[in-house]
């Protein structure tokens, strides 16, 4: 199999992974909602991190693109993380 093809592979079952562990383990009663739902959205975050680098290539694009992908990431998930927080 293609490198690429592995690449892709990998990232999309970090991404299945991540989804059911975070589904299953910050429902536990274990963890307080807050911290629960605040895990699960910096997890969010990570994986659309990852969707836009590895599925809509971005890490192929010019650097000032990538910047504009990060800076966006983090701004909107901070954004949503501090108006849950209010």
């Amino acid at each position: 199999m293609e490198s690429a093809v592995k690449s892709v592979i990998a990232v999309w079952l970090l991404l299945m992974l991540s989804t059911a562990a975070s589904t299953w383990w910050f429902a536990q009663p274990t963890f307080s909602p807050v911290l629960g739902t605040l895990a699960v959205m910096v997890i969010a975050a990570v994986k659309v991190g990852l969707v836009m680098s590895h599925f809509m290539e971005l890490r192929g694009a010019p650097r000032p693109w990538q910047m504009a992908g990060v800076i966006w990431v983090i701004a909107a998930a901070g954004t949503v993380m501090g108006i849950y927080l209010m």
